[in-house]
């Protein structure tokens, strides 16, 4: 008898425990994520790399690189190169938080034509936007607005917003 109970006793307690939740820390979240992004902040196509700095901060590096095509119009082709730095802050969640962010795109455009040297870009940018990120890592996806003020470039002191979308993964 009192074998039966210390087995059953032991039963209960290594039940109790594998029922537990697993501890999600910090070092065991998915701090990097990779994406592309249509549209948004790096202009019509770019590469995106967005990492976490704390729970609610993220640091993200952009590359895009595109053409403008024009077909119904009689303007020539332009070639953009964009590199875009940024600031984030993730509200709510995980895995659906509110993004909000400010940083800035520098780049250069020209046009089809080689011999003429490339023009500077440089924009203030900002993102508020609905984004998917699963914590310990998976699909990524944001949706937003892209507000961005135009400093040096093609329409210097222009203001217009872009949406964006977004799709990556998460590690």
């Amino acid at each position: 008898m009192r074998l039966a109970c210390t087995i059953a006793s032991s039963l209960l307690v290594t039940t109790s425990v594998a029922a537990q939740e697993p501890q999600i820390t910090w070092r065991s979240t998915a701090k990097t994520a990779l994406f592309i992004e249509v549209l948004g902040n790096g202009g019509l196509l770019s590469y995106n790399l967005d990492r976490k700095l704390n729970e609610s901060a993220t640091l993200r590096l952009g590359y895009g690189r595109y053409s403008s095509i024009c077909v119904l119009c009689d303007q020539e082709t332009k070639r953009y190169r964009t590199f875009t730095a940024m600031l984030n802050t993730l509200v709510a969640g995980p895995p659906w938080s509110l993004e909000l962010g400010v940083g800035g795109v520098v780049g250069s455009y020209r046009g089809d034509y080689w011999v003429i040297p490339s023009k500077p870009i440089s924009e203030v940018t900002s993102v508020v936007g609905l984004r998917r990120q699963p914590v310990q890592g998976g699909r990524v996806f944001r949706v937003g607005l892209a507000p961005r003020y135009v400093i040096h470039g093609e329409n210097p002191r222009d203001f217009s917003v872009r949406p964006g979308m977004s799709a990556g993964l998460a590690f």
